[in-house]
C-alpha cells in the first residue's frame, strides 16, 4: 500500500513539473541573466572590484572553470549554482517521500557537491600533469627571456607557441599570454597571475608567478631567479623519480572491494536467506531502510574515489 501511494505521489509531482516546465525554464534563464548582469556591470574595468561584487564562492568557481578550460556562455558560476541547486532540491524532494528527511538532505547535498568534485578532480589531474612538465616550462621561459632581451611578455608568448612535449604547460602559458594582452592595469595583471598560480597549484608555480609579476609589473631583471627555480625543479624531478611510490593495493581495494562486496551480498541473500533477485531489489529500493542504506553507501563510495584521485596523486613540487 505504501509503495502504491509513493508511486502515485511521484507521478503527481512529475505531472506538475511537466505542466510547468516552460515557466520553470523561464525562471531559470531569467535568474541566470540577472546574475550575469550583476557580475558584468559592477567593476567591469577593475578585476578587484569585480571580485568584491562577485563574492568568494563565485570567484572561486570562476577560477576553477577557467583553470579547467571551461569558459563561455555554457559554463558560468551562476549557471552551475542554479543548476546544482535545482538538481539538489528536486532529488531531495524525490527521496523525501521514499526515505525521510534525513536521507533527502544527504542526497540533496551529495547532488549539489557532485559537479564541484568532478571539476576538482579534472583540475587535480591537470595539475599533476602540468607539475611533471614544470622543469621544461621554466627552462624554455628562461631561454626565451634571455633571447628576447629580458622581455617577459614576449618570452611567454614565444614559449606558448614553441613549447613541445608539454601540452598542459603550453595551454597555461597560452592563456597567460592572452590575459596579458587584455590586461592594462596592475590589478588586471595580478588577477591573470593569480589564475595562473591557481591552475598550477604548486609551490614552484607560486614562485614562478611571483617572478613573472616582478618582471611584468616592475621591470626587474629576473634571470637569476629563473635559473635558481629551474635548477631546483631539476633536482626535484630526480627526487620524485627515486621516491615515487603509489600504494596500488589500497587503490585497488577502494576501487573494487566495495562493488564486489555488494555483489556478494546479493549472492548470499539469494543463496542462504531464501531471497530471489526480484525480492532483493524490492527490499533494496522499495523500502526506506534499504534505499537509505544504498544511498549512503553510494555517496561514501563515490566520495572516497574522488578524494582518492584528488589527494592521492603525487605532484612534482619543491
Amino acid at each position: 500500500m505504501r509503495t502504491i501511494r509513493t508511486t502515485l505521489e511521484l507521478i503527481f509531482l512529475t505531472g506538475i513539473l511537466m505542466s510547468q516546465w516552460e515557466e520553470l525554464r523561464a525562471v531559470y534563464f531569467a535568474g541566470e541573466r540577472r546574475f550575469r548582469l550583476r557580475r558584468i556591470l559592477p567593476g567591469a574595468e577593475d578585476p578587484a572590484e569585480a571580485r568584491r561584487h562577485a563574492g568568494p564562492v563565485r570567484t572561486h568557481l570562476e577560477r576553477l572553470l577557467a583553470a579547467c578550460g571551461l569558459t563561455g556562455r555554457s559554463w558560468t558560476s551562476e549557471g552551475i549554482l542554479l543548476g546544482t541547486g535545482t538538481a539538489a532540491v528536486l532529488s531531495g524532494i524525490s527521496v523525501f517521500w521514499l526515505a525521510g528527511p534525513g536521507t533527502a538532505v544527504l542526497t540533496g547535498l551529495s547532488v549539489c557537491l557532485f559537479p564541484y568534485l568532478l571539476l576538482r578532480l579534472k583540475l587535480s589531474r591537470m595539475q599533476v600533469r602540468a607539475s611533471m612538465e614544470g622543469d621544461l616550462m621554466v627552462r624554455e621561459i628562461l631561454c626565451n627571456y634571455k633571447i628576447y632581451g629580458c622581455n617577459m611578455k614576449e618570452a611567454i608568448e614565444v614559449t606558448a607557441r614553441t613549447l613541445k612535449n608539454a601540452p598542459n604547460s603550453r595551454k597555461l602559458l597560452y592563456d597567460l599570454a592572452k590575459g596579458f594582452n587584455r590586461a592594462y592595469t596592475r590589478s588586471a595583471i595580478e588577477e591573470e597571475l593569480a589564475r595562473f598560480q591557481y591552475a598550477l597549484g604548486t609551490a614552484w608555480g607560486a614562485a614562478l608567478a611571483r617572478i613573472i609579476g616582478l618582471s611584468q609589473l616592475y621591470g626587474w631583471k629576473v634571470t637569476d631567479a629563473l635559473e635558481d627555480l629551474s635548477s631546483s625543479l631539476a633536482r626535484s624531478r630526480q627526487v620524485i623519480e627515486h621516491t615515487k611510490r603509489e600504494n596500488q593495493e589500497a587503490r585497488l581495494m577502494l576501487r573494487y572491494l566495495v562493488p564486489v562486496s555488494y555483489g556478494l551480498s546479493v549472492v548470499c541473500a539469494c543463496r542462504f536467506f531464501g531471497f530471489t533477485f526480484r525480492r532483493f531489489l524490492q527490499y533494496q529500493f522499495g523500502t526506506p531502510a534499504g534505499l537509505r542504506w544504498f544511498l549512503i553507501t553510494a555517496v561514501i563510495y563515490t566520495g572516497s574515489l574522488m578524494l582518492g584521485e584528488i589527494l592521492g596523486k603525487e605532484r612534482m613540487d619543491l
